[in-house]
């Protein structure tokens, strides 16, 4: 990776690329660890993986919100690209929600709520980017939507702060990736229309964030089972409401969840502020106050 970067240990392997712990160097002995995204070579033969993963490095760039992984940098090496970005000090929500169940101390529900609030205030951050234009102004909406919230992409730092992770599949108004249609991801966090393979807004977003939360507040899985089954309870809108499942569970925030989860785009929320305002009003109207740690 030439000057600039020094490869230390491999992180993980997805399928369309590989990450790596690096150390940067810059001038005046400055250091400092960032994650390497790279892409696998065997994609380098294909067009659509390749502006896949470049139009990954490009949202990143634009973004800039506490709660959404910094992209610092997109380079090649050997003809190999790779994108540069935060390192975070934490671990994935899905380990954290795995290990609970394991130990039987699962997530304090306040605790979710308040993670899964940090992750819709970073989608309306998403969804509402207007692209900076020369001189300052802004230009149109781009569009953005993540398509693959899950647990594996909400990362937890150790003092409970949380960060939404891989664009790697986002679509915006000039992707160059393809048919918005064509929508890879967990089928157990799609919303109905991308289960479809139907275009997709910011809603989608908001309804796979929800499945998320149901699942940290309730403790067990939404949509589980053989595909053909999980694509029918996704698709015709049938979800258990939370105090079927835990009479004590707060009515409150069933309503919220449920609307969220809404089968019709229409019906949830307008935008994820919307669905972070009433997250965090829920918060305020139950008692003691939030803490980040974990």
């Amino acid at each position: 990776l030439g000057a600039r970067y020094r490869l230390l240990r491999p992180l993980a392997a997805g399928g369309m690329a590989e990450l790596f712990l690096a150390l940067q160097y810059a001038r005046s002995g400055f250091e400092k660890l960032v994650v390497i995204k790279r892409l696998r070579e065997k994609f380098l033969g294909d067009p659509r993986v390749i502006a896949l993963f470049l139009d990954e490095a490009r949202i990143g760039s634009w973004l800039n919100h506490p709660n959404i992984v910094q992209v610092f940098d997109v380079e090649e090496d050997e003809g190999v690209p790779f994108i540069a970005m935060e390192f975070i000090r934490g671990e994935e929500l899905s380990r954290i929600a795995r290990r609970g169940l394991e130990l039987d101390q699962f997530l304090p529900p306040r605790m979710a709520v308040e993670l899964i609030r940090q992750a819709a205030s970073a989608l309306a951050h998403v969804h509402e980017f207007r692209q900076p234009l020369p001189g300052g102004a802004l230009g149109a909406a781009l569009d953005i939507v993540h398509c693959a919230i899950s647990p594996n992409n909400l990362m937890v730092t150790a003092s409970g702060f949380l960060k939404v992770i891989d664009f790697g599949i986002a679509r915006h108004r000039f992707s160059e990736s393809g048919e918005a249609t064509v929508l890879p991801g967990k089928l157990s966090y799609m919303s109905p229309e991308q289960a479809r393979r139907e275009p997709v807004d910011h809603r989608s977003d908001q309804f796979s964030l929800a499945v998320v939360l149901y699942e940290l507040t309730v403790g067990r899985r939404l949509f589980r089972g053989q595909p053909d089954d999980v694509f029918a309870r996704i698709t015709e809108g049938k979800i258990t409401p939370p105090r079927e499942v835990d009479p004590e569970f707060p009515a409150e925030l069933q309503d919220i969840l449920m609307r969220a989860l809404a089968l019709a785009p229409s019906d949830r929320f307008a935008s994820s502020a919307a669905f972070a305002e009433a997250l965090g009003d829920f918060l305020a109207a139950s008692g003691s106050p939030v803490t980040n740690t974990m």
